[in-house]
């Protein structure tokens, strides 16, 4: 990725191919090299993913200094992946995942595309994440 029109290009191509039947995305650009993504799909079942990313571009490379995507149905956690610093004994710190029953998992930074390829396998199984 180039820049940030490029980034917010491929999110919508992502969107667009996610199998969501309704979407609110908004984008902001804070300045050139810095913006702001935050939205929400929903699915066939009525399932929810809500998400937020903070973008920065320097050195030609993108990096999400913060990001949030919480999955839900019915009001009931699926998994939330986030990079907020408040687990700092986890070795993905400040990256975490949080399951469906509640417990807090080591992480890698993960993408929208990581995230929805995830949903798509579950949607596809017909089963909750355990």
């Amino acid at each position: 990725m180039k820049d940030l029109d490029t980034y917010f290009a491929y999110l919508d191509s992502l969107i667009r191919r996610s199998g969501a039947v309704q979407e609110v995305v908004r984008y902001k650009f804070v300045s050139q090299d810095m913006g702001y993504v935050q939205g929400h799909l929903i699915f066939a079942d009525g399932s929810r993913l809500e998400f937020s990313e903070e973008i920065v571009f320097y050195g030609n490379k993108l990096h999400r200094t913060d990001y949030r995507y919480h999955y839900m149905r019915g009001g009931k956690t699926l998994f939330r992946y986030d990079s907020s610093p408040h687990y700092p004994h986890l070795s993905t710190f400040p990256y975490h995942k949080h399951d469906a029953q509640g417990r807090v998992l080591e992480s890698p930074p993960v993408s929208l595309k990581e995230v929805l390829a995830e949903i798509t396998r579950l949607l596809e199984g017909g089963r909750e994440e355990t």
